[in-house]
Protein backbone atom coordinates (compact mmCIF):
# COMPACT_ATOMS: atom_id res chain seq x y z
CA UNK A 1 0.00 0.00 0.00
CA UNK A 2 2.91 2.44 0.88
CA UNK A 3 4.91 1.59 -2.30
CA UNK A 4 1.65 1.88 -4.48
CA UNK A 5 1.57 5.92 -2.68
CA UNK A 6 4.66 6.37 -3.04
CA UNK A 7 4.92 5.22 -6.72
CA UNK A 8 1.35 7.66 -7.23
CA UNK A 9 3.32 10.88 -5.86
CA UNK A 10 5.95 10.28 -7.74
CA UNK A 11 3.91 10.16 -10.93
CA UNK A 12 1.78 13.08 -9.99
CA UNK A 13 5.07 14.79 -9.41
CA UNK A 14 6.67 14.06 -12.78
CA UNK A 15 3.42 15.67 -14.38
CA UNK A 16 3.33 18.41 -12.09
CA UNK A 17 6.89 19.09 -12.59
CA UNK A 18 6.53 19.50 -16.73
CA UNK A 19 3.05 21.27 -16.11
CA UNK A 20 4.95 23.94 -14.29
CA UNK A 21 8.21 24.26 -16.68
CA UNK A 22 5.51 24.73 -19.20
CA UNK A 23 4.03 27.58 -17.31
CA UNK A 24 7.26 28.95 -16.04
CA UNK A 25 9.29 28.98 -19.49
CA UNK A 26 6.34 31.19 -20.87
CA UNK A 27 7.63 33.92 -18.16
CA UNK A 28 11.40 33.68 -18.73
CA UNK A 29 13.70 34.11 -20.76
CA UNK A 30 16.44 31.38 -21.08
CA UNK A 31 19.44 34.50 -21.49
CA UNK A 32 17.50 36.81 -19.00
CA UNK A 33 17.04 37.03 -14.94
CA UNK A 34 14.71 34.21 -14.10
CA UNK A 35 13.04 32.22 -11.03
CA UNK A 36 13.42 29.69 -8.53
CA UNK A 37 10.52 27.53 -7.75
CA UNK A 38 9.42 24.96 -4.65
CA UNK A 39 6.91 22.77 -4.33
CA UNK A 40 6.76 20.50 -1.12
CA UNK A 41 3.80 18.06 -0.26
CA UNK A 42 4.11 17.07 3.51
CA UNK A 43 7.78 16.81 3.19
CA UNK A 44 8.73 15.45 -0.05
CA UNK A 45 9.89 17.35 -2.84
CA UNK A 46 7.55 17.65 -5.62
CA UNK A 47 9.69 20.22 -7.84
CA UNK A 48 12.89 22.17 -7.02
CA UNK A 49 14.38 24.37 -10.33
CA UNK A 50 16.18 27.14 -10.93
CA UNK A 51 15.04 28.97 -14.38
CA UNK A 52 17.14 31.87 -16.36
CA UNK A 53 20.40 33.39 -14.93
CA UNK A 54 20.94 34.51 -11.44
CA UNK A 55 23.97 36.92 -13.53
CA UNK A 56 23.34 37.58 -16.70
CA UNK A 57 26.69 39.23 -17.29
CA UNK A 58 28.09 35.93 -16.50
CA UNK A 59 25.92 33.62 -17.86
CA UNK A 60 25.39 32.13 -14.36
CA UNK A 61 22.46 30.06 -14.31
CA UNK A 62 20.03 30.27 -11.56
CA UNK A 63 19.40 26.61 -9.55
CA UNK A 64 18.81 25.29 -5.98
CA UNK A 65 21.31 26.99 -4.20
CA UNK A 66 20.99 30.24 -5.94
CA UNK A 67 20.19 32.58 -2.85
CA UNK A 68 17.45 35.78 -3.45
CA UNK A 69 16.64 38.53 -1.54
CA UNK A 70 13.21 37.51 -0.16
CA UNK A 71 12.37 41.36 0.98
CA UNK A 72 8.78 40.86 2.68
CA UNK A 73 8.76 37.05 3.30
CA UNK A 74 11.70 38.20 5.43
CA UNK A 75 8.85 38.83 8.18
CA UNK A 76 8.06 35.42 9.01
CA UNK A 77 11.60 34.56 10.22
CA UNK A 78 11.57 38.23 12.22
CA UNK A 79 8.33 36.60 14.22
CA UNK A 80 9.43 33.01 14.60
CA UNK A 81 12.69 34.76 16.43
CA UNK A 82 10.40 36.45 18.71
CA UNK A 83 8.43 33.83 19.16
CA UNK A 84 11.91 31.67 20.20
CA UNK A 85 12.40 34.66 22.58
CA UNK A 86 8.71 34.11 24.78
CA UNK A 87 9.54 30.28 24.40
CA UNK A 88 12.45 30.66 26.53
CA UNK A 89 10.60 33.35 28.65
CA UNK A 90 13.12 36.37 27.51
CA UNK A 91 10.30 38.43 26.64
CA UNK A 92 6.10 38.28 26.37
CA UNK A 93 3.67 39.00 23.17
CA UNK A 94 1.98 41.47 25.60
CA UNK A 95 5.15 43.37 26.82
CA UNK A 96 4.89 46.94 26.53
CA UNK A 97 7.56 47.80 23.47
CA UNK A 98 8.93 50.85 25.28
CA UNK A 99 11.00 48.49 28.11
CA UNK A 100 13.16 47.55 25.12
CA UNK A 101 13.05 50.67 22.91
CA UNK A 102 12.32 53.47 25.16
CA UNK A 103 12.82 55.81 22.37
CA UNK A 104 9.35 55.43 21.27
CA UNK A 105 8.26 57.38 24.88
CA UNK A 106 7.94 60.61 22.47
CA UNK A 107 4.72 61.98 21.50
CA UNK A 108 4.49 59.44 18.49
CA UNK A 109 4.18 56.20 20.92
CA UNK A 110 1.69 57.78 23.60
CA UNK A 111 -0.46 60.97 21.60
CA UNK A 112 -3.88 59.34 21.54
CA UNK A 113 -3.20 55.83 21.38
CA UNK A 114 -4.96 54.99 24.60
CA UNK A 115 -2.78 52.33 25.44
CA UNK A 116 1.01 51.14 25.18
CA UNK A 117 2.24 49.67 22.08
CA UNK A 118 3.07 46.06 22.47
CA UNK A 119 5.40 43.39 20.87
CA UNK A 120 2.45 41.64 19.57
CA UNK A 121 1.08 44.68 17.99
CA UNK A 122 4.12 45.24 15.86
CA UNK A 123 4.14 41.72 14.54
CA UNK A 124 0.20 41.92 13.68
CA UNK A 125 0.61 45.43 11.94
CA UNK A 126 -1.56 47.53 14.84
CA UNK A 127 0.33 49.42 16.26
CA UNK A 128 -0.09 52.74 14.37
CA UNK A 129 3.33 53.69 13.78
CA UNK A 130 4.25 55.27 10.03
CA UNK A 131 6.18 53.18 7.72
CA UNK A 132 9.56 54.59 8.00
CA UNK A 133 9.76 53.73 4.18
CA UNK A 134 7.63 56.82 3.72
CA UNK A 135 9.05 58.95 5.95
CA UNK A 136 11.99 60.60 3.95
CA UNK A 137 14.32 62.45 4.55
CA UNK A 138 16.07 59.67 6.34
CA UNK A 139 18.30 61.03 9.41
CA UNK A 140 21.19 59.73 7.85
CA UNK A 141 21.97 58.06 4.04
CA UNK A 142 20.18 55.13 3.73
CA UNK A 143 23.49 52.49 3.36
CA UNK A 144 23.96 53.93 6.82
CA UNK A 145 20.05 53.25 8.57
CA UNK A 146 19.95 51.66 11.28
CA UNK A 147 17.06 49.62 12.72
CA UNK A 148 17.97 52.14 15.67
CA UNK A 149 17.47 54.93 13.60
CA UNK A 150 13.99 53.94 12.27
CA UNK A 151 12.96 54.12 16.06
CA UNK A 152 14.26 57.42 16.37
CA UNK A 153 12.64 58.29 12.90
CA UNK A 154 9.29 57.28 13.78
CA UNK A 155 9.13 58.93 17.66
CA UNK A 156 9.33 62.09 15.90
CA UNK A 157 5.89 61.56 14.33
CA UNK A 158 2.42 61.37 15.66
CA UNK A 159 0.53 57.79 15.22
CA UNK A 160 -1.63 56.83 12.04
CA UNK A 161 -3.98 56.08 14.42
CA UNK A 162 -4.55 54.63 18.19
CA UNK A 163 -3.14 51.59 18.82
CA UNK A 164 -5.30 48.75 18.06
CA UNK A 165 -8.02 50.45 16.37
CA UNK A 166 -6.65 49.15 13.03
CA UNK A 167 -5.04 46.75 10.58
CA UNK A 168 -1.96 48.73 8.28
CA UNK A 169 0.45 46.94 7.08
CA UNK A 170 3.43 48.95 8.22
CA UNK A 171 7.54 48.07 7.34
CA UNK A 172 8.34 50.16 10.62
CA UNK A 173 6.74 47.58 12.72
CA UNK A 174 9.28 44.77 12.22
CA UNK A 175 12.37 46.76 12.11
CA UNK A 176 11.35 47.93 15.47
CA UNK A 177 10.80 44.33 16.08
CA UNK A 178 13.99 43.10 15.02
CA UNK A 179 15.49 46.30 17.49
CA UNK A 180 13.62 44.20 19.87
CA UNK A 181 15.62 40.83 18.94
CA UNK A 182 18.51 43.17 19.10
CA UNK A 183 18.09 44.90 22.73
CA UNK A 184 17.18 41.82 24.05
CA UNK A 185 19.66 39.34 23.16
CA UNK A 186 22.91 41.52 22.67
CA UNK A 187 23.30 40.23 19.46
CA UNK A 188 22.19 41.82 15.88
CA UNK A 189 19.08 40.95 14.42
CA UNK A 190 21.23 38.79 11.65
CA UNK A 191 23.25 36.75 14.06
CA UNK A 192 20.45 36.04 16.37
CA UNK A 193 19.05 34.49 12.91
CA UNK A 194 21.70 33.08 12.23
CA UNK A 195 22.59 31.46 15.87
CA UNK A 196 18.93 30.13 16.70
CA UNK A 197 17.37 29.59 13.49
CA UNK A 198 19.72 28.98 10.68
CA UNK A 199 21.84 26.81 12.29
CA UNK A 200 19.79 24.53 14.06
CA UNK A 201 17.82 23.90 10.99
CA UNK A 202 20.68 23.67 8.64
CA UNK A 203 19.98 26.29 6.49
CA UNK A 204 23.64 26.99 5.78
CA UNK A 205 22.52 29.15 2.42
CA UNK A 206 20.77 31.24 4.59
CA UNK A 207 21.98 35.11 5.19
CA UNK A 208 20.60 38.28 6.38
CA UNK A 209 21.85 41.60 4.56
CA UNK A 210 23.21 44.07 7.47
CA UNK A 211 25.78 46.48 6.32
CA UNK A 212 26.28 48.21 3.14
CA UNK A 213 27.94 46.73 -0.35
CA UNK A 214 27.88 43.07 1.80
CA UNK A 215 27.94 40.44 -0.57
CA UNK A 216 25.55 37.08 0.01
CA UNK A 217 27.44 33.96 -0.85
CA UNK A 218 25.66 32.39 -4.19
CA UNK A 219 23.58 35.86 -4.00
CA UNK A 220 21.51 36.14 -7.21
CA UNK A 221 21.75 39.44 -9.00
CA UNK A 222 18.26 41.60 -8.97
CA UNK A 223 17.44 43.34 -12.21
CA UNK A 224 15.16 45.64 -13.10
CA UNK A 225 14.68 47.09 -17.17
CA UNK A 226 15.49 49.57 -18.85
CA UNK A 227 13.68 49.59 -22.04
CA UNK A 228 14.15 46.33 -23.54
CA UNK A 229 17.71 45.74 -21.42
CA UNK A 230 17.51 44.07 -18.12
CA UNK A 231 19.97 46.04 -15.56
CA UNK A 232 21.54 45.31 -12.27
CA UNK A 233 19.41 46.76 -9.70
CA UNK A 234 20.49 47.32 -5.65
CA UNK A 235 19.78 48.49 -2.67
CA UNK A 236 21.78 49.56 -0.22
CA UNK A 237 19.29 49.72 2.96
CA UNK A 238 20.70 47.74 5.66
CA UNK A 239 17.59 47.65 8.48
CA UNK A 240 16.18 44.87 9.13
CA UNK A 241 13.36 42.73 10.12
CA UNK A 242 11.18 44.22 7.77
CA UNK A 243 13.56 42.02 5.05
CA UNK A 244 17.06 41.57 4.42
CA UNK A 245 17.03 37.51 4.61
CA UNK A 246 18.40 35.80 1.87
CA UNK A 247 17.79 32.16 0.86
CA UNK A 248 17.77 29.04 -1.64
CA UNK A 249 15.06 26.56 -2.12
CA UNK A 250 17.35 23.89 -0.18
CA UNK A 251 16.94 25.78 2.53
CA UNK A 252 13.35 26.34 2.44
CA UNK A 253 12.87 22.52 2.42
CA UNK A 254 14.21 22.49 6.05
CA UNK A 255 12.41 25.47 6.62
CA UNK A 256 8.95 24.13 5.82
CA UNK A 257 10.04 21.11 7.75
CA UNK A 258 10.31 23.33 10.76
CA UNK A 259 7.19 24.83 9.93
CA UNK A 260 5.16 21.51 9.57
CA UNK A 261 6.97 19.59 12.59
CA UNK A 262 8.13 22.37 14.84
CA UNK A 263 11.66 22.00 16.70
CA UNK A 264 12.38 25.50 17.99
CA UNK A 265 9.27 26.60 19.67
CA UNK A 266 5.97 24.28 20.94
CA UNK A 267 3.15 23.54 18.14
CA UNK A 268 0.76 26.23 20.34
CA UNK A 269 3.52 28.73 19.38
CA UNK A 270 3.46 28.11 15.82
CA UNK A 271 -0.31 27.87 15.60
CA UNK A 272 -0.15 31.38 16.83
CA UNK A 273 1.78 32.42 13.67
CA UNK A 274 -0.90 31.19 11.42
CA UNK A 275 -3.90 32.79 13.09
CA UNK A 276 -4.79 36.02 12.55
CA UNK A 277 -4.96 39.17 14.98
CA UNK A 278 -7.35 41.13 16.49
CA UNK A 279 -7.97 44.68 17.29
CA UNK A 280 -8.81 45.48 20.37
CA UNK A 281 -12.54 45.17 19.23
CA UNK A 282 -12.56 41.61 18.55
CA UNK A 283 -12.51 42.02 14.80
CA UNK A 284 -9.79 39.44 13.09
CA UNK A 285 -7.23 41.41 10.57
CA UNK A 286 -6.19 38.63 8.45
CA UNK A 287 -2.56 38.65 9.55
CA UNK A 288 -0.64 36.81 11.84
CA UNK A 289 2.51 36.94 13.61
CA UNK A 290 4.89 37.25 9.58
CA UNK A 291 2.32 35.57 7.85
CA UNK A 292 -0.70 36.36 5.52
CA UNK A 293 -3.91 34.26 6.57
CA UNK A 294 -7.17 33.82 4.96
CA UNK A 295 -8.28 30.82 2.10
CA UNK A 296 -7.64 29.87 -1.11
CA UNK A 297 -10.38 27.69 -2.87
CA UNK A 298 -11.94 27.13 0.10
CA UNK A 299 -8.35 26.24 1.96
CA UNK A 300 -7.03 27.96 4.94
CA UNK A 301 -3.80 28.95 4.05
CA UNK A 302 -0.78 31.27 5.28
CA UNK A 303 1.30 33.25 2.35
CA UNK A 304 3.12 36.36 1.79
CA UNK A 305 4.31 38.16 -0.75
CA UNK A 306 8.25 40.30 -0.69
CA UNK A 307 8.91 43.07 -3.05
CA UNK A 308 12.17 44.92 -3.20
CA UNK A 309 14.79 46.75 -5.40
CA UNK A 310 15.76 43.82 -8.30
CA UNK A 311 13.87 41.01 -6.53
CA UNK A 312 9.79 39.44 -6.23
CA UNK A 313 9.12 36.68 -3.68
CA UNK A 314 6.17 34.60 -2.75
CA UNK A 315 6.15 31.73 0.15
CA UNK A 316 2.53 29.99 0.08
CA UNK A 317 1.11 26.63 2.84
CA UNK A 318 -2.15 25.37 1.92
CA UNK A 319 -2.81 24.35 5.50
CA UNK A 320 -5.05 21.06 4.91
CA UNK A 321 -3.44 19.23 2.00
CA UNK A 322 0.17 20.25 3.47
CA UNK A 323 1.57 22.09 -0.18
CA UNK A 324 3.97 24.27 0.24
CA UNK A 325 4.82 26.71 -2.65
CA UNK A 326 7.89 28.54 -3.04
CA UNK A 327 8.44 31.24 -5.95
CA UNK A 328 11.29 33.80 -5.84
CA UNK A 329 12.78 35.69 -8.98
CA UNK A 330 15.90 38.37 -9.44
CA UNK A 331 13.75 40.64 -11.25
CA UNK A 332 11.19 43.61 -10.29
CA UNK A 333 9.90 44.59 -13.74
CA UNK A 334 6.33 41.98 -13.42
CA UNK A 335 7.12 39.66 -16.01
CA UNK A 336 7.31 37.53 -13.55
CA UNK A 337 4.69 37.67 -10.97
CA UNK A 338 5.54 35.61 -8.24
CA UNK A 339 2.22 35.19 -6.10
CA UNK A 340 0.33 34.50 -9.23
CA UNK A 341 2.81 31.90 -10.36
CA UNK A 342 2.51 30.27 -6.71
CA UNK A 343 -1.13 30.38 -6.77
CA UNK A 344 -1.36 29.06 -10.45
CA UNK A 345 1.05 26.40 -8.91
CA UNK A 346 -1.15 25.45 -6.55
CA UNK A 347 -4.26 24.86 -8.67
CA UNK A 348 -2.21 22.66 -11.25
CA UNK A 349 -1.54 20.60 -7.81
CA UNK A 350 -5.21 20.06 -7.67
CA UNK A 351 -5.82 19.37 -11.01
CA UNK A 352 -2.95 16.46 -10.86
CA UNK A 353 -4.22 14.98 -7.84
CA UNK A 354 -7.81 15.53 -8.48
CA UNK A 355 -7.22 13.10 -11.88
CA UNK A 356 -5.89 10.49 -9.75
Amino acid sequence: MLLTLLLATLLAAGELSDRIDALVGKQVRPDGPGAAVLVVKEGVVLHAKGYGLADVGKQVAIDRTTTFDLASCSKQFTAYAILILAEQGRLALADDVRKLVPELRSRAATSGEGRPIRIEDLLHHVSGLPDYLELKPYPRPEARMTNADVAKLVATRPLDFPTGTKFAYSNTNYTIAALVIERATGRSYGQFLHDRIFVPLGMTGTHVFERAKQRIACGATGYSRDGDEFVPAHSDLATTGDGGVWSCLDDFVKWDQELRKPTLVSAKRLESAISPGRLDDGSATGYGLGWCVGEQDGEPIADHSGEWVGFLSYHLRLRKSGLTVVALTNSDDGTIRPSELGRAIAALYREETGRK
